[in-house]
C-alpha cells in the first residue's frame, strides 16, 4: 500500500509539473497575474517550479532517498500551502490557482484540500515507508538533476527577449473599419491615443497575447485598448464570454483586416490621433513599453 501511495503521489508532481509548461506563457502570465513575481523573472520561476516538481515526483517514483524526499516534499507542500492561505485571504478564491496548469481549473479552496491529502500522505509515508537502497547515489542524483533540466528546457525553452516595437511615424487611415462599438458607442481613431489590438478568436498566438495585455490592463493605468477581431459575431461574442474579457472591440472580418496588418497576427498598433506611431507583432512583446505608453 505505501509504494502505491508514494508511486500516486511521485505522479501527481509529475502530471502537475509537466502539465504547466503546454503552455508555459501561461503559467508565466499566471504568476505575474498572482503578482508573485514580475514580468522579466516570470520565464525563470516558473521553470525552476517546474523543474522541482519533476525533480521530486521521479525521485517518489525511484524511492530515491526516500526520508530525505518526503522531507522535501513536505517542506513543499506546506510552503505552497501557507502560500495559498495568505492567497486566499488577500484575494479571495481564485477560480483557478494554477496548480494544475492547463488540465483542469482548480481553485484555490479546493487545492488547499487537496494539499491537505498530499501532506497526510507524505506523513504515512515518512511514518511507514521503506527505502530503497541505491549504488552510487551521487551518480544518480545528479542523473535526476540533469533530466529534469532536459525535460524543462527542451519542452519549454527560454525564447529570446521580445522585439521592440516598431517605430513609426504616418498618418494611417481607418475610416475602413466599424466607427462604432458592438454597443453601439461611436470611436474616433482621428482624436484619441490607443491601442488597436487586431485578434483572430482561433489564433492561439492571439491567446496567448489576450493573457497578457488583460493582466497588463489590470495591473496598471493604460490608454484606452480596442480590440478588431477576425471572426463572425457569434463567434467573438462566445469568446469574449469565455475569456471574461470587457474590452471594447469591434468586428471586421474583411480582406481589408489583413491588409492594415500585412496579413500577420496579433498585430497592435499604436495610433496618436491618427498617427500610427508603434506597431508589435506577435504574442512575444515586452509590457514595460505599453505601459510606459
Amino acid at each position: 500500500m505505501t509504494n502505491l501511495i508514494r508511486i500516486f503521489l511521485g505522479l501527481v508532481f509529475l502530471l502537475f509539473g509537466l502539465a504547466k509548461l503546454f503552455p508555459v506563457e501561461s503559467f508565466e502570465f499566471l504568476l505575474v497575474d498572482h503578482q508573485v513575481i514580475g514580468w522579466s523573472g516570470a520565464p525563470i520561476l516558473a521553470r525552476l517550479i517546474v523543474f522541482w516538481e519533476v525533480l521530486l515526483g521521479l525521485a517518489l517514483v525511484m524511492n530515491f532517498q526516500i526520508k530525505k524526499t518526503l522531507w522535501l516534499t513536505f517542506l513543499t507542500l506546506t510552503f505552497l500551502t501557507l502560500y495559498l492561505i495568505y492567497d486566499l485571504i488577500s484575494f479571495g478564491n481564485r477560480l483557478d490557482c494554477g496548480c494544475t496548469g492547463q488540465l483542469f481549473e482548480l481553485s484555490t479552496e479546493w487545492s488547499l484540500l487537496k494539499n491537505f491529502f498530499l501532506l497526510l500522505f507524505v506523513a504515512l509515508l515518512l511514518k511507514k515507508g521503506k527505502p530503497y537502497y541505491y549504488l552510487k547515489t551521487k551518480w544518480i542524483s545528479l542523473g535526476l538533476i540533469a533530466i529534469s533540466v532536459a525535460t524543462v528546457l527542451i519542452i519549454a525553452p527560454f525564447y529570446m527577449a521580445p522585439p521592440p516595437a516598431q517605430r513609426i511615424n504616418i498618418e494611417l487611415d481607418l475610416s475602413v473599419l466599424p466607427q462604432e462599438e458592438l454597443s453601439g458607442k461611436a470611436l474616433d481613431f482621428k482624436n484619441q491615443n490607443l491601442l488597436l489590438f487586431f485578434v483572430s478568436p482561433k489564433c492561439s498566438h492571439c491567446q496567448l497575447a489576450m493573457e497578457k495585455i488583460k493582466i497588463i490592463k489590470s495591473q496598471n493605468e493604460m490608454i484606452p485598448v480596442i480590440l478588431v477581431f477576425y471572426a463572425k459575431q457569434d463567434v467573438v461574442n462566445a469568446y469574449m464570454k469565455e475569456k471574461n474579457l470587457t474590452f471594447p472591440y469591434i468586428i471586421f472580418p474583411n480582406d481589408e483586416f489583413m491588409q492594415i496588418v500585412s496579413g500577420h497576427i496579433p498585430t497592435i498598433l499604436h495610433m496618436n490621433h491618427g498617427i500610427l506611431e508603434h506597431v508589435w507583432i506577435g504574442p512575444q512583446f515586452d509590457p514595460d513599453e505599453l505601459i510606459n505608453l
